[in-house]
């Protein structure tokens, strides 16, 4: 792959990658060198609910604090435009992290540079201002988390689970090692819910993108396409309600034929897809 000349270097925005539950930016590694080697700077949030010790045991918000303490210093302070990128439950708390931190919001504040531009989500979660994670979600075998957090406030995967669940369509040697690099999991952010208040970020952003995952055996395809249909559906609502107020929402969904982690089994299609995010025409 070679660097993009579609967008100076200059111009290109920063990709901010959200793991999701149990995994860390290792799990980003083959997609951060890609975007790397196409000019795009790259940065990935550590979620305080992985590996967590002791556990989280109230709410996702050290979450959302992670995400902001990313984001907020590059749009306020280095005045960069920033794609967000999500996987699985990283979609929860990054759509409730980033009130007044979108392109439009510091437009509306006097400022011409920098902002959120665009959400672009893969297998991840998307759900609405008084959802849990666990009011939307197919429950996994062995995992119910209502009736587990109170035993046990973190769970670690098992391989077989893990490789069920997440990488079953990745090379074995390349499941288990993607497998070792899971942390235990803080179950109570599956089951929190977000400060009243609190718009998700999915509803406003101009761009917003979604790659359904066909194979995925953690979030059905099914389950997938329900959620990208709910926010097109909002979002549109939202176009009609405000007019040009807020400039017109572009909504994306795109399909590759992965299970849970494209990032690791089909890196080249998840770049492609966070190329056009950023606003490359490819």
């Amino acid at each position: 792959m070679s660097p993009s000349a579609l967008i100076p270097s200059s111009e290109l925005p920063t990709i901010v990658l959200i793991p999701g539950a149990w995994h860390s930016s290792i799990h980003f590694s083959k997609i951060t060198t890609l975007l790397r080697q196409l000019s795009y700077p790259v940065t990935c949030v550590s979620l305080a609910s992985v590996g967590a010790s002791p556990p989280l045991t109230a709410t996702f918000d050290p979450d959302i604090s992670a995400i902001r303490s990313i984001v907020e210093p590059l749009v306020l302070s280095s005045h960069k435009s920033v794609v967000i990128v999500t996987h699985s439950y990283g979609g929860v708390p990054a759509n409730f992290a980033l009130s007044g931190l979108l392109k439009q919001d510091r437009e509306k504040a006097g400022h011409r540079e920098g902002g959120v531009i665009a959400i672009a989500m893969i297998a991840s979660m998307a759900v609405l201002e008084h959802e849990r994670c666990v009011d939307v979600a197919e429950p996994l075998e062995g995992l119910e988390i209502d009736s587990a957090i109170e035993d046990r406030p973190s769970v670690t995967m098992s391989m077989e689970n893990a490789i069920k669940y997440f990488y079953a369509d990745c090379e074995r040697g390349e499941a288990e090692e993607a497998y070792k690099a899971l942390k235990p999991m803080s179950l109570a952010c599956f089951a929190g819910a977000a400060k009243e208040g609190v718009r998700v970020a999915w509803r406003d952003v101009r761009w917003w993108g979604y790659l359904v995952c066909e194979r995925d055996q953690a979030i059905s395809e099914k389950l997938q396409r329900w959620m990208v249909g709910r926010v097109r559906e909002e979002r549109e609502r939202a176009d009609r309600d405000e007019g040009e107020k807020n400039g017109e929402r572009i909504t994306v969904e795109e399909s590759c034929a992965s299970s849970h982690s494209p990032f690791l089994s089909m890196p080249e299609r998840v770049v492609e897809f966070l190329r056009r995010a950023a606003g490359e025409d490819i």
